[in-house]
């Protein structure tokens, strides 16, 4: 069993950047929270995110009981949020220089104050099932640092027990029409398993900026499989105004 976990945790980051918690009768879901929620209807300011995306058994393949292998996750995030990359330090190393180290490596390697995640609230797993064997579940510890070239994260996964420890980049950019950002992220394909869960939560600063321009904020996320049809969830919440300081 080892075997395939080992080779489930090539595209382990798949899904990089998203959140959620899944719906009963839906494949993936998307949820998310922007900290504070009163907000200045102009101005940006500091803020936290949290996004949690969840995706359920196959169900259109229902031979395995895992999710289905996604080759690509595009996160697109509310115009009230933007981010800026130039406010933290970028990693000193290429995302390459981190693969298959653990946390505290990277961190050391890329410099801790590149570090835009918080470690209490990021971390995915993987499912794994087999005919006739019960479903295996990996947990793994995810860590976000804003990436060595202009608007990219690494996403490091430190997988407990496991010496495979794959690095995804995303890469951020404009996003379409009705959102602002979006999250890229390609998925290496999985040799066994399918990602069960992404959860990020970046900490309050100047990476992310949040204001409250429009009372509802919207975030979806667009996933592609190998092994299921694509996927588009979304999910949206609400925001206070204050007024502006004169």
């Amino acid at each position: 069993m080892r075997k395939y976990f080992l080779l489930a945790l090539t595209g382990l980051i798949a899904i990089a950047a998203t959140t959620a918690v899944a719906a009963p009768g839906d494949q993936q879901t998307i949820t998310a929270k922007v900290t504070p929620t009163k907000l200045d209807k102009k101005k940006y300011r500091a803020a936290k995110l949290f996004v949690d995306v969840e995706t359920a058994n196959n169900d259109e393949n229902t031979a395995l009981a895992q999710p289905p292998k996604a080759t690509r996750t595009v996160v697109d995030f509310p115009t009230n949020l933007k981010f800026d990359t130039s406010a933290v330090p970028g990693c000193k190393v290429d995302s390459s220089a981190i693969v298959n180290t653990t946390q505290d490596q990277a961190t050391e390697l890329c410099g801790p104050d590149s570090k835009v995640s918080i470690d209490s609230g990021t971390s995915g797993t993987v499912t794994i099932g087999f005919p006739g064997l019960p479903s295996g579940v990996i947990p793994i510890q995810i860590t976000a640092f804003n990436g060595q070239k202009p608007n990219t994260v690494y996403l490091h996964t430190d997988p407990a027990n496991i010496p495979t420890k794959p690095v995804l980049v995303g890469k951020l950019k404009k996003g379409p029409r009705g959102f602002g950002s979006s999250l890229d992220v390609k998925i290496p394909a999985l040799g066994a398993g399918g990602i069960s869960s992404f959860k990020t939560l970046v900490k309050a600063g100047k990476y992310v900026q949040a204001r409250c321009k429009s009372k509802t904020n919207k975030f979806r996320a667009r996933t592609t499989y190998s092994d299921h049809s694509p996927t588009v969830a979304q999910f949206s919440t609400k925001c206070s105004q204050k007024r502006s300081r004169r």
